[in-house]
């Protein structure tokens, strides 16, 4: 979606163990409502030989939904190119519905964001 276009990554806190620090993607809208959204970071740049083992989601969110429509959905995945051509993905996180909350989006500085277990 256009509205996603802009990477908007800062840096976070330090890694446990290694001299580097995560990269945190900060509020971001994905415009007028629409049946799905895509979002894609820059690649890693990892040092030859560093093997990703782990990952965590932290999410704090603000949905809407019409009536009657499912709440949104989130999805993580990591794609990596093969040798042969093209990528292989490996799904990191989906969510569930992500409810939302009593409040309307625009009331959010006022009550906060949702956090999602």
């Amino acid at each position: 979606h256009k509205s996603l276009a802009l990477r908007d990554l800062t840096k976070g806190q330090r890694i446990p163990g290694i001299n580097r620090r995560y990269l945190v993607l900060r509020d971001f809208c994905s415009g007028k409502p629409h049946h799905s959204s895509r979002l894609e970071t820059p690649p890693l740049q990892l040092p030859p030989g560093m093997i990703l083992c782990a990952a965590m989601l932290g999410l704090r969110y603000v949905s809407q939904a019409p009536a009657l429509a499912a709440s949104p959905q989130l999805r993580v995945r990591m794609l990596q190119e093969k040798e042969e051509g093209g990528f292989q993905k490996t799904q990191l996180f989906q969510t569930g519905g992500l409810d939302p909350p009593a409040w309307a989006p625009v009331e959010t500085m006022g009550n906060g964001y949702v956090e999602h277990p």
